[in-house]
């Protein structure tokens, strides 16, 4: 089952949600290589990027990224999914 992630740019204050079937560390190691198109503007090094696991083994992990995307961008976050 997928794991549900976010990339969390503090200079921005954007939210990428996406889901993985990688552990963490490959998967912040493959963004280091190529972001994802939806936040390829976002600048590795220059900016302040944390990444955090959200949840695991969901049912329906597509939708609980839709809510969570929703419920982070009413804090005041630009939230982007996949």
């Amino acid at each position: 089952m997928p794991l549900v992630y976010e990339a969390r740019n503090e200079t921005l204050k954007e939210l990428f949600v996406g889901l993985t079937d990688l552990p963490m560390n490959q998967l912040e190691a493959r963004h280091k290589n190529g972001l994802p198109a939806a936040i390829a503007h976002w600048k590795l090094g220059a900016q302040r990027i944390i990444y955090r696991e959200i949840e695991a083994d969901l049912s329906d992990a597509k939708a609980f990224v839709q809510g969570y995307a929703r419920n982070m961008a009413k804090n005041g976050w630009t939230s982007i999914t996949e």
